[in-house]
């Protein structure tokens, strides 16, 4: 079957992508009036992540297109600052055995941008270039960490 010239993967296994980048959520679409019309627009910083999730995925798997279910997981690390937020609105400075806890997981990440951004960007980014649309991924987790080497982990999978 084809679709869009591109053939279809019916024995996708599985796949995995790291984007060396401090973690980021897909930003919320901007409109542009032209004359008597409205245009909508994808910010250029959610385009070009899109742009990077999809390339790194085709250079190191090619084009795969598979067509049925998929399992997605997600791991966002995010660097260690000099504060951090303990709990909802309330900072906290990072001392070195805070530091240590959040780098055995201990204290868990509780900033922006939020999951759901992450995962719709990653999704995005991965359609025509995986699958043929994100309403095939039928389930999908993401979990945040602290690290010193910013990062998103992607892993992919038939079900």
């Amino acid at each position: 079957m084809c679709v869009h010239n591109y053939i279809l993967d019916t024995e996708m296994t599985k796949y995995r992508i790291t984007i060396h980048r401090e973690p980021f959520g897909k930003e919320e679409k901007r409109f542009k009036r032209q004359g008597d019309f409205v245009r909508t627009y994808a910010p250029k910083k959610s385009r070009d992540w899109m742009n990077l999730i999809r390339s790194t995925f085709i250079e190191k798997y090619g084009q795969v297109m598979y067509a049925g279910g998929i399992k997605m997981q997600i791991e966002a690390y995010y660097p260690i600052k000099g504060s951090y937020k303990h709990e909802a609105n309330v900072r906290k400075n990072v001392s070195k055995a805070v530091k240590e806890k959040m780098l055995l997981n201990e204290i868990r990440p509780l900033v922006k941008p939020d999951n759901s951004n992450v995962l719709k960007l990653i999704e995005d980014g991965l359609s025509n270039a995986c699958y043929v649309d994100d309403s095939q991924i039928i389930e999908n987790t993401i979990k945040k960490y602290f690290c010193s080497k910013p990062r998103l982990e992607i892993y992919l999978e038939t079900v």
